[in-house]
């Protein structure tokens, strides 16, 4: 019996609806693609802010079973996001284009659209808001046809700048973001990528340095004359006062009696001082008078 092999043809289209296609295309296995996603469309929002020229402010969200993604540049255009349904077709202003800070993808929208699905493996979600348009997509599969099912639909919005993503996700995938130790107790709060505490956009900013081969950032020569005359005299004032100390007793100055209580009394004349700040002003005062200070 001879065996007889028939040539199958399947569509390119699948090529985002496969979790092993679709971690080729993401480039990260499907635990972090929660992450990437972010990553991917706080990129677009930057590019967006960077084209536009005003300063980008990026609103991350991880609410409930969806993530969110809000920056105020000029709007992701309405025929971007319909073209971007054709999986047939490439559609990206970066396809030819490499940031050395942030890479290439070209194909985010194609990705936020399908990997919603493919996680859950029964439909995705994601809802657009910009330039006056609410766009929602709902992604399934026609496992017949043996392509993407794409339902899109459109309706009036009052966003008139910026852009919002909605993503909508499997609430047990989404624990990679909220349990992992840089980012624990953030679940079911908004994050503003500039609202947060010095530390954490410090640690934050250094991790991305690093992940880009960046290990010591050098600013322009006017910041560093300016660093440097700063410096100088910090040290200058530093070496002034330790002579000063060396030359004269420094229990000399005998702090005023029932300090405690008159910093109390000042503090309840001036409410906008710190306890630390009172106690400068009482020493000035102190100073001024050319005594000890210890009436």
């Amino acid at each position: 019996m001879k065996l007889e092999r028939t040539t199958f043809e399947l569509s390119r289209e699948l090529d985002f609806f496969d979790e092993k296609e679709l971690e080729m295309q993401i480039g990260q296995e499907a635990e972090w693609w929660p992450v990437a996603i972010l990553k991917e469309l706080i990129d677009n929002a930057l590019d967006a802010c960077e084209c536009a020229g005003v300063s980008p402010d990026i609103r991350v969200g991880v609410q409930g079973v969806a993530l969110t993604v809000e920056d105020n540049g000029p709007g992701i255009p309405p025929e971007t996001v319909r073209g971007s349904l054709d999986y047939l077709k490439r559609v990206s202003d970066k396809l030819l284009y490499v940031s050395s800070t942030r890479g290439q993808l070209g194909n985010t929208l194609k990705v936020v659209w399908a990997a919603p699905f493919v996680q859950s493996g029964t439909s995705g979600r994601v809802e657009v808001s910009a330039r006056g348009v609410k766009h929602t997509i709902e992604v399934s599969l026609d496992r017949i046809r043996q392509a993407p099912a794409i339902e899109y639909a459109t309706c009036q919005d009052s966003r008139e700048t910026g852009t919002f993503f909605r993503v909508e996700w499997p609430a047990a995938e989404i624990e990679v973001l909220v349990h992992d130790d840089g980012y624990r107790g953030y679940s079911g709060k908004r994050v503003e990528l500039n609202a947060m505490t010095a530390d954490q956009f410090v640690a934050w900013l250094e991790r991305k340095l690093t992940e880009h081969g960046v290990t010591k950032v050098v600013p322009a020569e006017d910041v560093q004359a300016r660093a440097y005359r700063r410096a100088r005299y910090s040290q200058d004032l530093e070496a002034a006062v330790e002579k000063l100390m060396e030359e004269q007793d420094r229990e000399a100055v005998a702090a005023p009696r029932a300090l405690a209580k008159k910093v109390t009394q000042f503090l309840g004349k001036r409410r906008d001082l710190t306890w630390d700040e009172a106690v400068w002003e009482l020493a000035e005062k102190g100073r001024g008078r050319g005594a000890s200070g210890t009436d």
